[in-house]
């Protein structure tokens, strides 16, 4: 947020993540920042509550929303505009996928979420403890592949800028 004293504070390969919002101006970088938050919720709230969201109706889901707007953690996440939910996203996505048996793809939303806030590496802990191997490994490859990735982009982009703009001051 522009005029607050927090600075960048995500690992390198969340600056590569963001550099699309940073190409869009202020204005519109929050609208999108917005939407995606917005979709990441819905996202959260259908993974949680499974079929029982349709039970309660349009009256239940509105008194939700409400109940969900006064929770700090969220309300924090809108007003910052940090990607605490789309990490919490990814990091459900894999439990979904790990509980339905359909645990191929498991471990590469943690893995992701890892890259661009620490936090969620924790759950690379947490796939090990529960003996789900596969998904740890998955999860830890795609973390050093996507943080790989930032440092390759770092460096090509340092080379740019440090190149002098006459490479031949002899002519």
């Amino acid at each position: 947020v522009p005029g607050t004293p927090y600075g960048f504070t995500y690992p390198p390969f969340a600056a590569v993540a963001m550099v699309p919002m940073a190409l869009l101006g202020l204005r519109t970088a929050i609208a999108v920042g917005l939407l995606l938050n917005l979709a990441a919720l819905a996202l959260v709230v259908r993974l949680l509550t499974g079929r029982a969201w349709r039970r309660l109706g349009w009256y239940g889901c509105t008194l939700g929303a409400c109940a969900l707007a006064l929770f700090e953690p969220l309300r924090d996440t809108f007003s910052f505009g940090q990607v605490n939910l789309l990490l919490l996203a990814l990091v459900l996505v894999d439990a979904r996928l790990l509980a339905t048996g359909r645990g191929r793809l498991a471990g590469v939303g943690i893995g992701l979420a890892a890259a661009v806030k620490l936090t969620p590496a924790l759950f690379i802990g947490l796939l090990l403890v529960t003996r789900r191997w596969r998904a740890a490994a998955v999860a830890t490859v795609v973390a050093l592949a996507a943080t790989g990735f930032a440092a390759v982009v770092a460096i090509l982009v340092g080379v740019r800028r440090n190149r002098p703009s006459n490479p031949r001051p002899w002519l």
